[in-house]
């Protein structure tokens, strides 16, 4: 499992949801009174009946990064355990350590190296960890009195690694991102080992839409050819604009990379991805972040209430073009182009929603059980996701880049 992640600007506190077959927002705030009581006392409910569910890390994860920031949430047996725990009004109260992992995924107290009291932020995060492995043991108290423990603690096993995206990028070409790019977008099937969606025949689709001469360089690119670089890129339609935009002095580099990594980078800076529109997404926000807000904006019970997944004029939204993808996401393309003026921040520029569908099949349907939704990207998780680097991503890079579509 392999994730970068980068320093993070403080952000509004929020409460861990806790669900059974849909997840629960209560609103209570954390009003510790009591000392924290150890994990080895035996909790007041049994692992079934309540659990924590940790999101980030995940088990095994490799975290490409001197930070770690914690996510979870609370998993409840069923609506009467969710009333009870509302009536007892226990809260979610989360004391966290982090120790060393020196002895086969255990945790050992003596290896203890960072632990919160209780009272802090139950999603904190962790700063200058170094290299190396360690163990990760959250465990729930009682809002009100700390000395009662809730629920059994939950071990995951990380490592911290400081290899970055720039540290694997080798040199490529313009007229290669906009040939690879190009290749991307087309709702096609078989093209380089790749599976594609919606179409069985690439020549055919191409050849129906272009001719056969114009099909043959999107499938057999010549690069050194500056007549086929011309015309693919004036291939690209509502692209064009983007690529008139380009630094002169961008620097293109490619990279195999993880779906963690994918889940780094940010969605366009573009005025439709906001939550008045969209009803999920915000623009420049992580890829793991906006497929988070989608599932649980348009996963759970739908009520009159629930963001619709149709714009104003009747086209999909951001969140129902995402979901649609989901269930046929094997077939999408593994393509993806992300630009920037340096490695911290960068945006998205071609495969927004096949990034995030990709995310949501491998990461965000396989946090929870199904949830109650009869929208099939909610509930299909169609990938493993298996630690490996299946991704093909191309970066630029440019110093001197205007803000635009860029997120910085």
């Amino acid at each position: 499992m392999v994730q970068q992640l980068h320093e993070e600007q403080p952000v509004e506190q929020l409460q861990p949801p806790i669900h059974w077959q849909q997840k629960w927002w209560p609103p209570i705030p954390i009003n510790p009174s009591a000392s924290p009581v150890s994990s080895a006392v035996t909790p007041m409910y049994t692992q079934m009946q309540a659990s924590i569910n940790v999101l980030q890390p995940i088990d095994g994860q490799i975290v490409y990064s001197s930070t770690l920031k914690i996510e979870w949430n609370l998993e409840l047996e069923n609506e009467q355990m969710n009333q009870r725990w509302k009536r007892n009004k226990h809260g979610t109260v989360a004391c966290i350590a982090i120790a060393s992992n020196g002895n086969n995924n255990t945790f050992q107290e003596d290896n203890t190296i960072l632990k919160s009291n209780c009272k802090e932020d139950p999603f904190p995060t962790f700063r200058d960890l170094a290299p190396g492995k360690y163990v990760l043991k959250i465990w729930l108290v009682d809002e009100s009195n700390h000395a009662i423990l809730l629920t059994a603690p939950s071990l995951v096993p990380f490592e911290m690694d400081k290899t970055l995206l720039q540290n694997i990028a080798k040199r490529t070409n313009g007229n290669v991102v906009i040939g690879a790019a190009l290749q991307a977008e087309w709702p096609v099937v078989e093209m380089n080992d790749f599976k594609y969606f919606l179409n069985n025949n690439l020549s055919s689709m191409l050849i129906d839409t272009y001719g056969t001469e114009l099909a043959s360089i999107v499938k057999y690119p010549n690069y050194t050819n500056e007549w086929e670089n011309v015309l693919r890129s004036a291939m690209h339609g509502h692209h064009l604009p983007i690529l008139a935009s380009l630094p002169f002095d961008i620097v293109w580099y490619v990279m195999n990379v993880t779906i963690h990594h994918l889940g780094q980078l940010r969605t366009m800076n573009e005025n439709t991805w906001n939550h008045k529109m969209d009803g999920a997404t915000k623009r420049c926000a992580k890829v793991q972040d906006n497929s988070f807000h989608i599932k649980m904006s348009h996963c759970g019970v739908r009520a009159s209430s629930s963001p619709s997944l149709l714009k104003m004029d009747g086209y999909p939204t951001h969140s129902a073009s995402v979901l649609a993808m989901i269930p046929h996401v094997s077939s999408l393309s593994k393509i993806f182009v992300a630009v920037g003026k340096s490695y911290d921040k960068l945006t998205l520029w071609d495969g927004n929603h096949r990034a995030l569908a990709y995310y949501g099949a491998m990461i965000e349907n396989a946090k929870t059980d199904s949830m109650a939704s009869n929208i099939p990207g909610c509930s299909t998780r169609v990938l493993k996701n298996t630690g490996e680097e299946p991704f093909l991503l191309y970066v630029g890079l440019a110093p001197s880049w205007e803000r635009g579509f860029l997120c910085h």
